[in-house]
């Protein structure tokens, strides 16, 4: 399966045999990537925010406790009031991130509330650490370890800035700590110190390789649709795809309440020009004909697709009859400027032009647009003909 995939020419095949040791792909994959990852892990990142607001009301009671132990210092009133805060910007931001439909916004949200609950954790822990002694208060450097799971912990967020969270959540915390308590945990900070960094060099080795067998599998479905779905020849969709795609775009013209066209394109003499010039020669005249149809959809509904032999077919979504008065012309000149076989010997095409009203059937529109490409071969081929409407309107003949 995989020698069969890797002999596929389309950019997931070509990214995974370039490979992507700095867990990134080319721009296009990347977004497509990013927007997968983040809507396959909503579950995931619904669960985790749950779970890191009751961890945080646990240690907001911890807070609570120590206080009441403490006899309420100023410092657990403070201790209090940042976890509190700190709730409920989590809470905010848990909700901001489960109704917000756009990757990019969402993304800023999950590193606002990791980025906040990190700020806030290590900074209580800072201050536990400098009332130690005076208070009695707990050190709570298992806390850290705590975070750098959280951050690390797949929910969707990009690899490169969880990883760089952890690191500044560490590096604050193993910096800072011995600098604010002074000498009273220095014994119990080199003790734990070897645990922190082993723990860290572990998540983000996890991490890293997570992400990574994530891409790959992400890469290789990615290889199989393009297989199933696009032509191996010309690189347009296959009948099948389009039958697919061209009954979405049918449905969404329908309620739109908009007018769709179908051009039904065909190679003239196709078959004496292979037999003239040989398969290889043909199969070279069948891509850069698909190449040049395959310019026409500019839209994300328009669609280009080879049928199969030396036929294709073209869909066109929200049109008028100004543009499929034009259109069928257009492509009959954009192939013949292609001068396939030497000037006077071109390949030329047959074009069929349906206009569909909404709600019409794509088996309607296959079959109206294969009767006018018949009348335009009857017609002298190297032209385009417009058919029957869908709903039945009189033909129109187009030179």
């Amino acid at each position: 399966m995989t020698q069969l995939v890797d002999s596929s020419d389309n950019a997931y095949t070509r990214q995974r045999l370039r490979g992507f040791p700095w867990l990134r792909f080319e721009p296009e994959l990347e977004r497509e990537y990013r927007e997968l990852n983040y809507q396959g892990f909503q579950r995931t990142r619904n669960a985790s925010a749950v779970m890191l607001i009751v961890a945080l009301l646990g240690f907001l009671a911890l807070d609570i406790v120590y206080g009441y132990g403490a006899q309420f210092p100023p410092v657990s009133f403070f201790a209090v009031a940042l976890r509190s805060l700190t709730v409920v910007f989590a809470c905010v931001g848990f909700w901001q991130v489960r109704h917000e439909a756009r990757v990019g916004v969402g993304e800023r949200w999950v590193v606002a509330v990791l980025g906040v609950t990190g700020f806030s954790s290590v900074l209580m822990m800072l201050v536990y650490a400098h009332y130690h002694q005076e208070f009695h208060l707990p050190l709570l450097l298992d806390a850290v370890i705590l975070l750098m799971i959280t951050v690390l912990f797949p929910v969707g967020l990009n690899v490169h800035v969880a990883m760089g969270m952890a690191v500044l959540i560490a590096l604050s915390s193993w910096l800072l700590t011995p600098w604010v308590s002074g000498s009273l945990m220095d014994q119990q900070y080199v003790a734990f110190m070897p645990f922190q960094v082993a723990s860290l060099v572990a998540l983000m080795a996890l991490r890293y390789y997570h992400e990574r067998s994530f891409r790959t599998l992400f890469l290789l479905r990615g290889s199989l649709h393009e297989m199933a779905s696009t032509d191996a020849l010309t690189g347009l969709f296959n009948r099948r795809a389009f039958d697919a795609l061209a009954r979405q775009a049918l449905a969404q013209a329908a309620r739109d309440v908009r007018l769709c066209a179908v051009l039904l394109v065909d190679v003239d003499h196709f078959k004496r020009y292979n037999d003239a010039h040989g398969h290889p020669a043909g199969d070279q005249a069948l891509k850069a004909i698909a190449a040049r149809l395959h310019a026409f959809p500019r839209r994300p509904l328009d669609l280009a697709a080879r049928l199969g032999g030396e036929e294709f077919v073209l869909l066109f979504a929200d049109v008028d009859k100004a543009f499929v008065a034009r259109i069928g012309g257009q492509v009959c000149e954009a192939v013949r400027a292609l001068q396939i076989g030497g000037e006077g010997a071109a390949l030329t095409v047959s074009v069929g032009v349906v206009l569909g009203a909404p709600g019409c059937s794509l088996e309607g529109l296959y079959e109206l647009a294969d009767q006018a490409m018949y009348q335009a071969k009857q017609q002298g081929r190297n032209r385009a003909f417009w058919g029957a409407e869908s709903r039945g309107e009189a033909a129109k003949g187009l030179v």
